[in-house]
């Protein structure tokens, strides 16, 4: 006995070529969609000058309005990549410093070390503002706490008599002015976000909402040649 054939209605094949054409065109949406943060920042860093070259605009928020949400975005969570030209300008500046503290306070311990031996040196690192990372015993790399625990360094290196050396006392006030510098160029920054300060979580999903915004925008002005443009715009880059 043959196996019954089973032969599909018209409704049936329509209904799905429809469910694949509709999968298909929900993949091609999801292609030029950044997938994490990074891409994003990166987008927004093409996208921005773009914006302006075109003289792109929304009815509801300023070109410069976007570009402060994004640096606020980056500067705040210090968003850390290896992918160049996706950091802004002040929180590149902050990141030198802090790679660059990361090895200097290492003098500061061979300091300890010398005059309190292998033993008893890591005794004097909470005072000194030193403490456990995931780069090991180091200074935080939170911007308020590192400059608090810079405070508590240079007591201490004054208090055990190495002010005067290299990484003394002018060395770290220094870093301490630098950084204290750059926090407030950045909570600058913030302060001119219009509405209250927002979690990372709600800055995300408003900057998705430009991103997308502005994709249709791309589409609604070059109906013909989109792709171009969106690529022109960060859009459409291999690893979406």
């Amino acid at each position: 006995m043959e196996p019954e054939t089973s032969v599909l209605t018209t409704n049936e094949t329509t209904t799905i070529a429809t469910t694949k054409a509709t999968k298909s065109a929900i993949s091609s949406k999801r292609s030029f969609q950044p997938r994490n943060d990074e891409d994003m920042m990166g987008l927004f860093e093409i996208a921005i000058p773009q914006m302006l070259k075109y003289n792109y605009t929304f009815p509801w928020i300023k070109t410069e309005e976007i570009k402060d949400k994004v640096e606020y975005f980056d500067e705040i969570y210090m968003l850390r990549t290896k992918t160049a030209g996706v950091r802004m300008p002040i929180s590149k500046e902050l990141q030198k410093i802090f790679d660059e503290i990361n090895d200097t306070i290492e003098h500061y311990k061979d300091y300890l070390k010398e005059d309190h031996g292998r033993l008893e040196y890591k005794m004097y690192f909470a005072q000194s503002g030193i403490e456990k990372t995931s780069r090991g015993m180091k200074l935080p790399s939170d911007r308020d706490k590192t400059i608090k625990a810079v405070d508590k360094l240079i007591v201490s290196i004054e208090k055990y008599g190495y002010g005067s050396r290299k990484y003394g006392t002018e060395y770290w006030t220094d870093i301490r002015t630098r950084i204290f510098a750059l926090v407030g160029q950045s909570k600058g920054a913030a302060g001119s976000i219009s509405r209250q300060v927002l979690t990372k979580n709600e800055l995300r999903i408003e900057l998705r909402i430009i991103q997308g915004a502005l994709a249709n925008l791309i589409k609604a002005y070059h109906p013909k040649d989109w792709e171009t443009v969106l690529r022109e715009f960060g859009y459409l880059r291999e690893g979406f």
